[in-house]
Protein backbone atom coordinates (compact mmCIF):
# COMPACT_ATOMS: atom_id res chain seq x y z
CA UNK A 1 0.00 0.00 0.00
CA UNK A 2 1.40 2.98 -1.30
CA UNK A 3 2.58 5.54 1.81
CA UNK A 4 -0.13 8.77 2.11
CA UNK A 5 1.93 11.92 2.18
CA UNK A 6 -0.98 13.00 4.75
CA UNK A 7 -0.12 10.36 7.66
CA UNK A 8 2.22 11.99 9.85
CA UNK A 9 5.01 9.79 11.17
CA UNK A 10 5.76 8.55 14.60
CA UNK A 11 7.03 11.18 16.77
CA UNK A 12 9.10 8.62 18.48
CA UNK A 13 10.90 8.01 15.03
CA UNK A 14 11.97 12.01 14.55
CA UNK A 15 15.16 13.44 14.68
CA UNK A 16 14.68 16.93 16.27
CA UNK A 17 16.26 19.47 14.33
CA UNK A 18 18.81 21.33 16.11
CA UNK A 19 18.16 24.65 17.20
CA UNK A 20 18.90 26.70 20.59
CA UNK A 21 15.37 27.09 21.61
CA UNK A 22 16.64 27.95 25.68
CA UNK A 23 18.04 31.23 23.70
CA UNK A 24 15.31 31.92 22.97
CA UNK A 25 14.15 35.40 24.97
CA UNK A 26 10.53 35.93 25.69
CA UNK A 27 11.18 40.42 25.79
CA UNK A 28 9.39 42.41 25.67
CA UNK A 29 6.77 40.16 28.42
CA UNK A 30 8.14 39.58 31.73
CA UNK A 31 10.38 36.97 32.49
CA UNK A 32 8.89 34.24 35.42
CA UNK A 33 10.23 30.67 36.56
CA UNK A 34 6.89 29.31 35.05
CA UNK A 35 6.81 31.45 31.40
CA UNK A 36 8.74 29.77 28.48
CA UNK A 37 9.55 31.57 25.03
CA UNK A 38 8.76 27.92 23.30
CA UNK A 39 7.31 24.89 24.16
CA UNK A 40 6.77 21.18 23.46
CA UNK A 41 4.56 22.17 20.61
CA UNK A 42 6.57 24.63 18.82
CA UNK A 43 9.39 21.71 18.55
CA UNK A 44 6.64 19.05 17.53
CA UNK A 45 5.51 21.17 14.86
CA UNK A 46 9.09 21.82 13.30
CA UNK A 47 9.99 18.78 13.73
CA UNK A 48 7.13 17.06 12.10
CA UNK A 49 7.27 19.81 9.07
CA UNK A 50 11.36 19.56 8.87
CA UNK A 51 10.96 17.01 5.56
CA UNK A 52 8.21 18.96 4.06
CA UNK A 53 9.91 22.07 4.12
CA UNK A 54 12.70 20.74 2.66
CA UNK A 55 11.02 19.72 -0.49
CA UNK A 56 9.57 23.14 -1.82
CA UNK A 57 10.91 26.28 -2.68
CA UNK A 58 12.07 29.49 -1.14
CA UNK A 59 9.18 31.43 -0.36
CA UNK A 60 6.10 28.77 0.31
CA UNK A 61 6.63 28.58 3.75
CA UNK A 62 4.50 30.76 6.36
CA UNK A 63 4.26 30.73 9.81
CA UNK A 64 1.14 31.52 12.19
CA UNK A 65 1.05 32.40 15.47
CA UNK A 66 4.62 32.40 16.50
CA UNK A 67 4.99 34.14 20.00
CA UNK A 68 8.39 34.72 20.45
CA UNK A 69 10.22 33.37 17.37
CA UNK A 70 10.28 29.92 18.09
CA UNK A 71 8.77 28.29 15.38
CA UNK A 72 10.01 30.95 12.63
CA UNK A 73 13.56 31.00 13.63
CA UNK A 74 13.87 27.40 14.25
CA UNK A 75 12.75 26.78 10.16
CA UNK A 76 14.88 29.01 9.83
CA UNK A 77 17.57 27.43 11.11
CA UNK A 78 17.38 23.97 8.21
CA UNK A 79 19.28 25.82 6.00
CA UNK A 80 17.26 24.57 2.75
CA UNK A 81 15.53 26.62 -0.13
CA UNK A 82 12.14 26.36 1.63
CA UNK A 83 13.53 28.33 4.34
CA UNK A 84 14.38 31.87 2.65
CA UNK A 85 11.15 34.08 2.46
CA UNK A 86 9.49 32.71 5.50
CA UNK A 87 6.02 34.56 5.88
CA UNK A 88 4.87 35.29 9.24
CA UNK A 89 2.00 36.86 11.03
CA UNK A 90 1.36 37.33 14.45
CA UNK A 91 -1.15 39.26 16.06
CA UNK A 92 0.69 40.58 19.36
CA UNK A 93 2.03 43.61 18.77
CA UNK A 94 5.14 42.31 21.66
CA UNK A 95 5.30 39.18 19.46
CA UNK A 96 6.72 41.28 16.14
CA UNK A 97 9.32 42.77 19.24
CA UNK A 98 10.28 39.63 20.38
CA UNK A 99 10.53 37.78 16.99
CA UNK A 100 12.97 40.83 15.39
CA UNK A 101 14.56 40.86 19.03
CA UNK A 102 15.53 37.15 19.13
CA UNK A 103 16.72 37.19 15.42
CA UNK A 104 19.36 39.81 16.19
CA UNK A 105 20.60 37.73 18.86
CA UNK A 106 20.69 34.40 16.83
CA UNK A 107 21.64 35.47 12.99
CA UNK A 108 25.04 35.02 13.52
CA UNK A 109 24.98 31.89 15.50
CA UNK A 110 22.12 30.10 13.08
CA UNK A 111 23.86 31.45 9.86
CA UNK A 112 21.53 33.89 8.61
CA UNK A 113 22.12 37.26 6.55
CA UNK A 114 22.57 39.50 9.41
CA UNK A 115 22.59 43.52 8.31
CA UNK A 116 25.38 45.70 8.75
CA UNK A 117 26.78 47.01 12.01
CA UNK A 118 24.24 49.54 13.55
CA UNK A 119 21.76 49.44 10.07
CA UNK A 120 19.39 46.46 12.03
CA UNK A 121 16.59 47.52 14.08
CA UNK A 122 17.92 47.15 17.76
CA UNK A 123 15.57 46.05 20.87
CA UNK A 124 16.05 50.58 21.79
CA UNK A 125 14.24 51.45 18.70
CA UNK A 126 11.89 48.55 18.74
CA UNK A 127 10.71 49.63 22.80
CA UNK A 128 10.02 53.25 20.72
CA UNK A 129 7.60 51.59 19.10
CA UNK A 130 8.60 48.78 16.73
CA UNK A 131 9.38 50.72 13.63
CA UNK A 132 12.76 51.82 13.50
CA UNK A 133 14.48 54.96 11.40
CA UNK A 134 15.68 54.62 8.42
CA UNK A 135 19.57 55.05 7.94
CA UNK A 136 22.07 56.37 4.64
CA UNK A 137 25.35 53.62 4.37
CA UNK A 138 27.46 54.11 1.37
CA UNK A 139 24.86 55.82 -0.19
CA UNK A 140 22.04 53.05 0.08
CA UNK A 141 19.14 53.63 1.81
CA UNK A 142 18.74 51.12 4.00
CA UNK A 143 15.09 50.28 6.00
CA UNK A 144 15.51 47.52 8.87
CA UNK A 145 12.33 45.36 8.89
CA UNK A 146 11.07 42.43 9.49
CA UNK A 147 14.45 40.24 9.83
CA UNK A 148 14.97 40.93 6.60
CA UNK A 149 17.25 43.88 5.30
CA UNK A 150 16.11 46.15 2.80
CA UNK A 151 18.48 47.56 0.53
CA UNK A 152 17.26 49.15 -2.37
CA UNK A 153 14.64 47.25 -2.22
CA UNK A 154 16.61 43.82 -2.20
CA UNK A 155 15.58 41.41 0.82
CA UNK A 156 18.77 39.75 2.10
CA UNK A 157 17.62 36.97 4.07
CA UNK A 158 15.22 35.21 6.39
CA UNK A 159 11.60 36.55 7.00
CA UNK A 160 8.70 39.04 6.55
CA UNK A 161 5.64 40.03 8.64
CA UNK A 162 2.23 39.92 6.73
CA UNK A 163 -1.22 40.57 7.62
CA UNK A 164 -3.35 37.94 7.51
CA UNK A 165 -4.76 37.94 3.92
CA UNK A 166 -3.90 36.35 0.35
CA UNK A 167 0.10 38.23 0.73
CA UNK A 168 0.40 35.91 3.48
CA UNK A 169 -1.20 33.09 2.30
CA UNK A 170 -0.77 33.36 -1.63
CA UNK A 171 0.95 30.19 -3.15
CA UNK A 172 1.99 28.36 0.58
CA UNK A 173 2.89 24.98 0.52
CA UNK A 174 4.01 24.41 4.06
CA UNK A 175 2.12 25.95 7.05
CA UNK A 176 3.17 25.77 10.68
CA UNK A 177 0.62 27.04 13.03
CA UNK A 178 -0.59 26.65 17.09
CA UNK A 179 -3.96 26.19 17.04
CA UNK A 180 -6.11 29.04 18.62
CA UNK A 181 -8.42 28.30 21.20
CA UNK A 182 -11.11 29.47 19.40
CA UNK A 183 -13.19 27.77 16.85
CA UNK A 184 -14.37 30.69 15.26
CA UNK A 185 -10.89 31.58 15.10
CA UNK A 186 -9.27 28.69 13.78
CA UNK A 187 -12.35 28.55 11.15
CA UNK A 188 -11.56 32.17 9.93
CA UNK A 189 -7.86 31.00 9.14
CA UNK A 190 -8.36 27.45 7.61
CA UNK A 191 -11.31 29.43 5.45
CA UNK A 192 -8.41 31.89 4.14
CA UNK A 193 -5.77 28.82 3.90
CA UNK A 194 -8.22 27.24 2.11
CA UNK A 195 -8.60 29.84 -0.22
CA UNK A 196 -5.30 31.55 -0.96
CA UNK A 197 -2.87 28.67 -0.30
CA UNK A 198 -1.46 26.59 -3.03
CA UNK A 199 -3.69 23.57 -4.00
CA UNK A 200 -1.02 20.87 -2.60
CA UNK A 201 -0.42 22.44 0.75
CA UNK A 202 0.23 21.04 3.79
CA UNK A 203 -0.99 22.71 7.07
CA UNK A 204 0.65 21.60 10.52
CA UNK A 205 -1.52 22.92 13.60
CA UNK A 206 -0.36 22.03 16.96
CA UNK A 207 -1.90 22.40 20.09
CA UNK A 208 -1.09 21.07 23.83
CA UNK A 209 -3.23 17.99 24.13
CA UNK A 210 -5.19 19.77 27.12
CA UNK A 211 -6.67 22.47 24.78
CA UNK A 212 -7.06 20.17 21.78
CA UNK A 213 -10.24 19.03 21.04
CA UNK A 214 -12.30 16.98 18.29
CA UNK A 215 -14.18 20.08 17.50
CA UNK A 216 -11.01 21.24 15.72
CA UNK A 217 -10.74 18.35 14.05
CA UNK A 218 -13.89 19.30 12.77
CA UNK A 219 -13.11 22.87 11.55
CA UNK A 220 -10.33 21.48 9.71
CA UNK A 221 -12.44 18.94 7.80
CA UNK A 222 -15.01 21.93 6.91
CA UNK A 223 -11.90 23.31 4.63
CA UNK A 224 -9.76 20.35 3.69
CA UNK A 225 -10.78 17.12 1.85
CA UNK A 226 -7.58 15.15 4.45
CA UNK A 227 -6.96 15.61 8.08
CA UNK A 228 -5.02 13.38 10.41
CA UNK A 229 -3.48 13.52 14.13
CA UNK A 230 -0.23 12.85 15.19
CA UNK A 231 0.23 10.41 18.23
CA UNK A 232 1.41 12.50 21.28
CA UNK A 233 4.73 13.76 22.18
CA UNK A 234 5.72 15.44 25.63
CA UNK A 235 1.64 16.43 25.50
CA UNK A 236 1.31 17.88 22.92
CA UNK A 237 -0.11 16.49 19.19
CA UNK A 238 -0.12 18.21 15.55
CA UNK A 239 -3.04 17.74 13.31
CA UNK A 240 -2.16 17.65 9.45
CA UNK A 241 -4.82 19.31 6.46
CA UNK A 242 -4.43 18.95 3.08
CA UNK A 243 -6.73 19.25 0.07
CA UNK A 244 -8.03 22.24 0.39
CA UNK A 245 -11.86 22.47 -0.64
CA UNK A 246 -11.47 25.53 -3.41
CA UNK A 247 -15.54 26.20 -2.57
CA UNK A 248 -14.55 27.83 0.98
CA UNK A 249 -15.73 30.70 1.05
CA UNK A 250 -13.58 32.71 3.86
CA UNK A 251 -15.77 34.39 6.31
CA UNK A 252 -16.85 34.38 9.93
CA UNK A 253 -19.49 31.73 10.56
CA UNK A 254 -22.84 32.77 12.82
CA UNK A 255 -24.03 30.97 15.92
CA UNK A 256 -26.75 29.13 13.84
CA UNK A 257 -24.10 28.23 10.99
CA UNK A 258 -21.77 26.85 13.67
CA UNK A 259 -24.11 24.87 15.66
CA UNK A 260 -25.26 23.12 12.39
CA UNK A 261 -21.63 22.32 11.94
CA UNK A 262 -21.58 20.51 15.32
CA UNK A 263 -19.05 23.58 16.88
CA UNK A 264 -18.50 24.96 19.89
CA UNK A 265 -20.45 28.19 19.92
CA UNK A 266 -19.62 31.19 21.07
CA UNK A 267 -22.39 33.43 23.23
CA UNK A 268 -23.77 36.12 21.18
CA UNK A 269 -23.34 35.12 17.97
CA UNK A 270 -27.08 35.36 16.75
CA UNK A 271 -28.58 35.16 12.98
CA UNK A 272 -27.48 37.72 10.71
CA UNK A 273 -29.16 42.14 10.24
CA UNK A 274 -28.86 43.53 7.03
CA UNK A 275 -26.34 45.97 7.05
CA UNK A 276 -29.41 48.27 5.99
CA UNK A 277 -30.43 47.56 9.30
CA UNK A 278 -27.40 47.96 10.72
CA UNK A 279 -26.23 50.73 9.46
CA UNK A 280 -29.11 52.92 10.30
CA UNK A 281 -29.58 52.19 14.00
CA UNK A 282 -27.88 55.12 15.89
CA UNK A 283 -27.40 55.06 19.60
CA UNK A 284 -30.61 57.49 19.97
CA UNK A 285 -32.70 54.31 18.89
CA UNK A 286 -31.04 51.47 20.49
CA UNK A 287 -33.50 48.46 21.08
CA UNK A 288 -34.95 48.46 25.01
CA UNK A 289 -35.42 45.74 27.38
CA UNK A 290 -34.15 42.52 26.85
CA UNK A 291 -32.54 42.68 23.38
CA UNK A 292 -29.31 40.98 23.49
CA UNK A 293 -28.89 40.09 19.98
CA UNK A 294 -25.85 40.15 17.57
CA UNK A 295 -25.62 40.24 14.21
CA UNK A 296 -22.37 38.90 11.64
CA UNK A 297 -23.28 41.36 9.09
CA UNK A 298 -20.48 39.46 7.10
CA UNK A 299 -20.75 39.66 3.04
CA UNK A 300 -18.16 36.80 2.34
CA UNK A 301 -15.35 38.73 2.87
CA UNK A 302 -11.98 37.86 1.82
CA UNK A 303 -10.02 38.38 4.99
CA UNK A 304 -10.37 39.67 7.92
CA UNK A 305 -9.57 43.24 6.72
CA UNK A 306 -12.58 43.07 4.82
CA UNK A 307 -15.03 41.80 6.93
CA UNK A 308 -17.75 43.25 9.27
CA UNK A 309 -17.69 41.86 12.88
CA UNK A 310 -20.46 40.23 15.06
CA UNK A 311 -22.17 42.97 17.35
CA UNK A 312 -24.00 42.16 20.49
CA UNK A 313 -26.16 44.89 22.27
CA UNK A 314 -26.47 44.56 26.07
CA UNK A 315 -29.00 45.58 27.35
CA UNK A 316 -28.39 46.08 31.00
CA UNK A 317 -25.31 48.16 29.50
CA UNK A 318 -27.10 49.63 26.23
CA UNK A 319 -23.86 49.48 24.90
CA UNK A 320 -22.64 47.39 21.39
CA UNK A 321 -20.09 45.17 21.63
CA UNK A 322 -18.18 44.33 18.16
CA UNK A 323 -15.75 41.59 18.04
CA UNK A 324 -13.56 39.57 15.44
CA UNK A 325 -12.32 35.72 15.64
CA UNK A 326 -10.15 36.04 18.26
CA UNK A 327 -10.82 39.00 20.57
CA UNK A 328 -10.66 38.25 24.56
CA UNK A 329 -14.53 37.98 25.21
CA UNK A 330 -15.59 38.04 21.99
CA UNK A 331 -19.32 37.99 21.61
CA UNK A 332 -20.12 38.63 24.94
CA UNK A 333 -19.62 41.39 28.03
CA UNK A 334 -16.65 39.95 30.29
CA UNK A 335 -17.67 40.19 33.99
CA UNK A 336 -15.31 41.42 35.41
CA UNK A 337 -15.56 44.88 32.69
CA UNK A 338 -19.30 44.47 33.79
CA UNK A 339 -18.40 44.70 37.56
CA UNK A 340 -15.72 47.63 36.31
CA UNK A 341 -17.90 49.96 34.71
CA UNK A 342 -20.63 50.71 36.78
CA UNK A 343 -17.29 52.33 39.16
CA UNK A 344 -16.21 54.11 36.24
CA UNK A 345 -19.62 56.26 35.71
CA UNK A 346 -20.15 56.95 39.09
CA UNK A 347 -16.62 59.20 39.15
CA UNK A 348 -16.79 62.70 39.65
CA UNK A 349 -16.24 64.77 36.44
CA UNK A 350 -12.48 66.07 35.59
CA UNK A 351 -12.95 70.05 35.87
CA UNK A 352 -9.90 70.38 33.82
CA UNK A 353 -10.34 67.43 31.05
CA UNK A 354 -7.58 65.03 30.88
CA UNK A 355 -5.99 62.44 29.40
CA UNK A 356 -7.13 58.47 30.29
CA UNK A 357 -5.82 55.39 29.02
CA UNK A 358 -8.05 51.80 28.70
CA UNK A 359 -5.08 49.09 29.17
CA UNK A 360 -5.68 46.28 27.58
CA UNK A 361 -8.78 47.44 26.03
CA UNK A 362 -10.31 44.39 24.03
CA UNK A 363 -13.52 44.62 22.54
CA UNK A 364 -13.27 48.54 23.77
CA UNK A 365 -16.53 48.45 26.20
CA UNK A 366 -14.39 50.50 28.80
CA UNK A 367 -13.47 52.72 26.80
CA UNK A 368 -17.61 53.37 25.07
CA UNK A 369 -18.15 53.68 28.62
CA UNK A 370 -15.51 56.02 29.69
CA UNK A 371 -16.61 58.03 26.98
CA UNK A 372 -19.98 57.99 27.08
CA UNK A 373 -20.37 58.93 31.07
CA UNK A 374 -16.73 61.21 31.29
CA UNK A 375 -16.91 63.54 27.53
CA UNK A 376 -13.90 65.39 29.28
CA UNK A 377 -11.19 63.12 28.57
CA UNK A 378 -9.28 62.49 25.88
CA UNK A 379 -9.32 58.51 26.08
CA UNK A 380 -6.66 56.50 24.46
CA UNK A 381 -7.28 52.51 24.12
CA UNK A 382 -4.52 50.03 23.73
CA UNK A 383 -3.92 46.57 23.18
CA UNK A 384 -1.52 44.06 21.79
CA UNK A 385 -3.56 42.26 19.72
CA UNK A 386 -4.23 43.48 16.88
CA UNK A 387 -7.74 41.75 16.30
CA UNK A 388 -8.54 43.61 19.77
CA UNK A 389 -7.72 46.88 18.35
CA UNK A 390 -9.53 46.26 15.21
CA UNK A 391 -12.58 45.24 17.65
CA UNK A 392 -12.58 48.12 19.86
CA UNK A 393 -12.78 50.86 17.00
CA UNK A 394 -15.56 48.61 15.70
CA UNK A 395 -17.26 48.87 19.26
CA UNK A 396 -16.55 52.57 19.35
CA UNK A 397 -18.21 53.52 15.59
CA UNK A 398 -20.89 51.03 16.55
CA UNK A 399 -21.84 52.58 19.47
CA UNK A 400 -22.06 56.14 17.59
CA UNK A 401 -18.02 57.99 18.61
CA UNK A 402 -16.00 58.98 16.29
CA UNK A 403 -12.67 60.38 17.10
CA UNK A 404 -13.09 64.23 17.51
CA UNK A 405 -9.71 66.01 17.31
CA UNK A 406 -8.92 69.57 17.95
CA UNK A 407 -11.05 72.14 15.28
CA UNK A 408 -12.03 69.06 13.68
CA UNK A 409 -15.32 69.77 14.74
CA UNK A 410 -16.82 73.60 14.51
CA UNK A 411 -19.82 75.25 14.88
CA UNK A 412 -22.54 74.14 12.23
CA UNK A 413 -24.93 72.19 12.03
CA UNK A 414 -22.87 69.04 10.77
CA UNK A 415 -20.81 69.76 13.96
CA UNK A 416 -23.28 70.02 16.58
CA UNK A 417 -25.32 67.07 14.99
CA UNK A 418 -22.00 64.73 15.59
CA UNK A 419 -21.66 65.94 18.76
CA UNK A 420 -25.32 65.45 19.69
CA UNK A 421 -24.88 62.12 18.38
CA UNK A 422 -22.28 61.19 20.85
CA UNK A 423 -24.44 62.85 23.78
CA UNK A 424 -22.73 65.98 24.06
CA UNK A 425 -23.39 69.83 24.12
CA UNK A 426 -21.58 71.71 21.21
CA UNK A 427 -20.15 73.36 23.66
CA UNK A 428 -18.22 70.41 25.16
CA UNK A 429 -15.99 70.57 21.90
CA UNK A 430 -13.74 73.26 23.16
CA UNK A 431 -12.19 71.15 25.63
CA UNK A 432 -11.91 68.08 22.73
CA UNK A 433 -14.79 66.79 24.02
CA UNK A 434 -14.82 62.66 23.30
CA UNK A 435 -11.38 62.37 21.50
CA UNK A 436 -10.17 59.07 21.14
CA UNK A 437 -7.68 57.08 19.73
CA UNK A 438 -7.23 53.17 19.43
CA UNK A 439 -3.59 51.74 19.29
CA UNK A 440 -1.60 48.33 19.04
CA UNK A 441 1.02 48.93 21.50
CA UNK A 442 3.00 46.51 24.47
CA UNK A 443 0.94 48.15 27.60
CA UNK A 444 1.90 51.44 26.94
CA UNK A 445 5.34 51.31 25.42
CA UNK A 446 4.44 54.44 22.86
CA UNK A 447 2.75 56.46 25.85
CA UNK A 448 5.43 59.41 27.53
CA UNK A 449 6.13 59.33 31.00
CA UNK A 450 3.69 61.19 33.53
CA UNK A 451 1.15 61.81 30.63
CA UNK A 452 -2.07 60.69 31.81
CA UNK A 453 -4.66 61.69 34.37
CA UNK A 454 -6.51 58.12 34.24
CA UNK A 455 -6.31 54.67 33.65
CA UNK A 456 -9.12 51.70 33.54
CA UNK A 457 -7.57 47.78 33.48
CA UNK A 458 -9.32 44.77 33.37
CA UNK A 459 -5.97 43.01 33.76
CA UNK A 460 -5.56 38.96 32.73
CA UNK A 461 -4.21 36.89 35.61
CA UNK A 462 -2.11 33.98 33.09
CA UNK A 463 -0.11 34.18 30.06
CA UNK A 464 -0.99 31.87 27.34
CA UNK A 465 -1.63 28.52 29.20
CA UNK A 466 0.31 29.45 32.66
CA UNK A 467 -1.37 30.77 35.50
CA UNK A 468 1.02 33.69 36.60
CA UNK A 469 1.09 37.49 37.87
CA UNK A 470 3.81 38.75 35.95
CA UNK A 471 1.59 40.04 33.50
CA UNK A 472 -0.46 42.02 35.50
CA UNK A 473 2.61 43.44 37.56
CA UNK A 474 4.21 44.55 33.62
CA UNK A 475 0.81 46.17 33.34
CA UNK A 476 0.97 48.46 36.95
CA UNK A 477 4.27 48.96 36.02
CA UNK A 478 3.50 50.65 33.14
CA UNK A 479 0.74 51.96 34.75
CA UNK A 480 2.85 53.59 37.80
CA UNK A 481 5.30 54.80 34.92
CA UNK A 482 2.66 56.69 32.62
CA UNK A 483 0.37 58.49 34.67
CA UNK A 484 0.68 61.70 36.70
CA UNK A 485 1.16 62.29 40.56
CA UNK A 486 -1.90 62.65 41.86
CA UNK A 487 -3.19 60.81 38.88
CA UNK A 488 -5.82 57.45 39.44
CA UNK A 489 -6.07 53.79 38.39
CA UNK A 490 -9.39 51.86 38.31
CA UNK A 491 -8.92 48.14 38.44
CA UNK A 492 -11.05 45.10 38.36
CA UNK A 493 -9.51 41.75 39.23
CA UNK A 494 -10.30 38.33 40.77
CA UNK A 495 -10.76 38.71 44.61
CA UNK A 496 -8.18 35.42 44.89
CA UNK A 497 -4.94 37.60 43.85
CA UNK A 498 -3.13 39.66 45.55
CA UNK A 499 -3.04 42.54 42.97
CA UNK A 500 -3.88 45.03 45.68
CA UNK A 501 -1.22 44.38 47.40
CA UNK A 502 0.76 44.79 44.08
CA UNK A 503 -0.99 47.91 43.40
CA UNK A 504 0.06 49.44 46.51
CA UNK A 505 3.43 48.45 46.47
CA UNK A 506 3.75 49.62 42.45
CA UNK A 507 1.57 52.21 42.13
CA UNK A 508 0.19 53.77 44.81
CA UNK A 509 -1.98 53.83 47.82
CA UNK A 510 -4.99 51.64 47.06
CA UNK A 511 -8.43 51.47 48.54
CA UNK A 512 -11.02 48.80 48.04
CA UNK A 513 -14.57 50.34 45.67
CA UNK A 514 -16.35 47.13 45.48
CA UNK A 515 -16.20 43.67 46.08
CA UNK A 516 -18.60 40.45 45.40
CA UNK A 517 -18.06 36.68 44.71
CA UNK A 518 -15.83 37.04 42.59
CA UNK A 519 -14.21 40.06 41.51
CA UNK A 520 -13.12 43.46 43.25
CA UNK A 521 -12.50 47.01 41.66
CA UNK A 522 -9.69 49.28 43.46
CA UNK A 523 -8.91 52.66 43.02
CA UNK A 524 -5.15 53.58 43.39
CA UNK A 525 -3.32 57.33 43.56
CA UNK A 526 -0.27 57.52 42.13
CA UNK A 527 2.11 59.06 44.34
Amino acid sequence: MPHSPFTLPDPRDLVPISFPYDRLSRWPDPAADNLFAFDATDRLLVDMAASAIREVASGSVVVIGDRYGALTLAVASLGCPGTRGIRCHQDAYGARMALQANFESLADSLGLVMPPDGMGASTDTLEQGWNSATKVSNGQTITPKDGVLVADTQELDAFQSCELDESLLAGAEVILMQLPKDLSQLDHWASLIAAYASPNVKVFAGGRIKHMTRAMNEVLERHFGQVSASLARQKSRVLLAGEPRRSAVPGIETRDELKRGGLKQTPGQLPKQSPEQSSNQSRSDLPEGDHNESSSRNQSPKHLLDSDPNEYFDSELKLWVCSYPGAFAAGRVDIGTRFLIPFIEQMPRHTMGGTAADLGCGTGLLTAALLRSHPEYHVIATDRSAVAVRSAKATLRRNGFEPLLDGLVEDGDQGEALLRRNGFEPADNRAGAARYEVRQDHALFQQPDASLDLIVCNPPFHSEASVSTALSEFLFREAARTLRPGGIMLTVFNSHLEHRRALQRLVGPTEQLGRNQKFTVTRTVRI
